[in-house]
């Protein structure tokens, strides 16, 4: 009866023992540099059998799958991946040192004063309501009855989902004697174009004007619907033309590609604006966007006649019902992706659609069903690289980022 006491508690202490020798041999074998390699072969294996156990020498052999192919794959030793990218983020690329401390504190002081800068007025950097606020919601038609979205009240505003401000904007009212070309007057000095989703666009020229609650007037932004040719007033994009130096040439996309089921309304082409939006043209590319949204529009700094376009799925047809009765499979409708025109709108070619070659040898609905390697729903944001024109960003739907 001793005997069997003493092997049940020689039996418990071996068996605390085991995980604490595990941990340090484990500790042992990842730490030892000496090793030729880091993932043994069959005589690494043999040497550890000759240290542990061989019950315990081939569960660390089978550990060591697990383990670092090598070094600089463990991101806390030297020359690791997280180095390296701190490196190649803190060095400017002509192979200077890395910037002082006092740098990082300049940067942020800057961004704190930036960020509490007032507008027009003293605003101290808080947010304050624009408007427009002129749209108005017709209560008494019970067929389309909107209170959920507008809290009951006659004036609202939409979803809006982008907007351009011209980059001339001043504080001042020194622009305000220029005529627009419909012969009004300028009210103000700061434009700013905003598109609405199933709202059009919309056109402020006193973006920077402050409403006083104390009077009865309106003195805030003044806001004009400049979209009533359109084909279609579910806008999603709006782009200034950088190479306009007056700011009065402006793009406008149809149809709204966001990931939603009721309300991403279709587009029926991208719109042009030589005055502000007093006037368009358009829809162009409409056998290539129309059934899409375009998401996106971007003109190539010094090529006017250069445009890219991003479209993406949208959905065909709304009910009363959230997410009801819409189809986002339009037939006949082109494939989604990055769109290129190098003459001003007149003809567009398909140049991406997130993969690293066209499926247009697939249908737009299969590639909608994730079959295929491209992306199935689209190109969502066009950038051009700010220091290389050439050079042009676009994110994807499930794709990440392409160049």
């Amino acid at each position: 009866m001793k005997t069997r006491i003493y092997n049940f508690r020689l039996g418990v202490c071996a068996a605390l023992i085991s995980p604490l020798v595990m941990t340090c041999a484990g500790h042992r074998v990842a730490s030892n540099t000496t090793l030729e390699t880091r993932n043994p072969g069959a005589a690494s294996v043999e040497g550890e059998s000759k240290r542990f156990p061989k019950a315990l020498a081939k569960k660390l052999a089978r550990l060591q799958k697990f383990a670092p192919s090598n070094l600089t794959d463990n991101p806390d030793s030297p020359e690791s991946f997280a180095e390296q990218d701190w490196l190649q983020h803190s060095i400017d690329g002509a192979q200077n040192a890395r910037p002082p401390i006092m740098a990082f504190a300049r940067a942020h002081d800057h961004w704190s004063g930036m960020r509490e800068r007032p507008s027009h007025g003293n605003s101290g950097g808080r947010w304050i309501p624009l408007g427009p606020t002129n749209a108005q919601n017709d209560l008494t038609n019970t067929f389309r009855d909107r209170t959920v979205y507008t809290a009951g009240t006659e004036n609202f505003g939409g979803r809006t989902v982008h907007g351009v401000i011209d980059p001339d904007c001043q504080p001042s009212r020194a622009r305000a004697e220029r005529d627009d070309d419909d012969g009004r007057e300028r009210k103000g000095s700061c434009t700013l174009w905003i598109a609405a989703t199933n709202g059009g666009v919309w056109r402020t020229d006193n973006a920077l004007a402050v409403d006083d609650p104390a009077t009865p007037e309106y003195e805030g932004p003044a806001w004009d619907f400049i979209s009533e040719t359109f084909g279609n007033q579910s806008v999603a994009s709006l782009e200034l033309d950088p190479n306009d130096p007056e700011h009065r040439t402006i793009w406008a996309g149809t149809g709204e590609p966001n990931a939603c089921g009721s309300g991403c309304e279709v587009g029926v082409g991208v719109y042009v604006s030589k005055d502000r939006g007093n006037n368009w043209r358009g829809p162009l590319g409409a056998a290539e966007f129309s059934g899409r949204g375009v998401g996106s529009i971007v003109v190539k700094p010094g090529d006017s006649k250069t445009v890219f376009v991003a479209t993406g799925r949208a959905t065909r047809g709304i009910s009363n019902t959230c997410c009801g009765g819409t189809d986002a499979f339009i037939p006949g409708a082109a494939h989604f992706g990055v769109w290129r025109s190098k003459d001003e709108g007149k003809s567009w070619e398909l140049v991406n659609q997130g993969a690293n070659a066209l499926c247009t040898a697939s249908t737009p609905d299969v590639v909608s069903l994730n079959n295929t390697a491209c992306s199935p729903r689209g190109a969502r944001r066009i950038k051009i690289d700010p220091v290389d024109p050439n050079t042009v960003y676009a994110s994807f739907f499930a794709r990440g980022i392409w160049r």
